[in-house]
């Protein structure tokens, strides 16, 4: 009677080994988050210039080359590399002049534009909807900038916060600096050619994809 206490006893420990080890297993593991901030300075994106035939003054030609960034590597990837999942943003200018925003949509990324501070940005939304660019500049638009008919520049909206959902299912938070070369508004009309096109922006990228937040 004895022994078979003895055995019963050892069988409880027994089970009741397996079972924490089997909560210990199965235990969700705690996601580390790994965030990447840059600062990017007058990256050149289609910055083609022409002199008109008519008064002489320079005027945008869009070389239909858009350039595509990287923002997980802090880089403008090579053209070749454009169908593929290796960039998060590109930068485009339309046959108009437009400045056209756009994100890497063939592989399910997608973007918005968040109305709230970019220091005050610390996660996604829950009720988030990422736009995909069905055409360059169908997420963002032209609701990240503001065009003073007056003097013709462009200025990034303050208060405002790009948001993207990359290839890979990173999410990363952008807010743009300045359009222009030397970063403030040029103030003649042939610095607002030759001087356009050329993106200033910070950003914090998510690396772990299966956060949304951004400290």
């Amino acid at each position: 009677m004895k022994k078979n206490k003895i055995n019963v006893f050892k069988n409880v420990l027994f089970f009741s080994f397996l079972i924490l080890v089997f909560q210990f297993c199965t235990k969700p593991k705690e996601q580390v988050s790994d965030t990447v901030s840059n600062e990017v300075n007058e990256l050149p994106a289609d910055t083609v210039v022409s002199i008109s035939m008519v008064n002489g003054q320079p005027y945008p030609v869009t070389s239909k080359v858009p350039v595509y960034y990287s923002l997980e590597n802090n880089a403008a990837i090579s053209l070749s590399d454009s169908l593929t999942d290796k960039w998060d943003i590109g930068f485009k200018t339309s046959s108009r002049g437009e400045s056209l925003l756009f994100t890497n949509s063939k592989y399910s990324g997608g973007g918005f534009v968040y109305k709230k501070e970019y220091s005050m940005v610390t996660e996604v939304p829950l009720d988030s909807v990422f736009v995909l660019d069905t055409k360059p500049g169908s997420a963002f638009g032209a609701n990240w900038y503001t065009y003073n008919p007056q003097s013709h520049s462009v200025s990034p909206t303050p208060g405002l916060t790009l948001m993207i959902k990359g290839p890979k299912g990173n999410y990363a938070k952008i807010e743009m600096l300045s359009f222009y070369k030397g970063k403030a508004v040029p103030t003649t009309q042939n610095e607002l050619f030759t001087k356009a096109y050329f993106y200033s922006f910070r950003y914090i990228y998510q690396k772990n994809s299966a956060l949304k937040t951004f400290n």
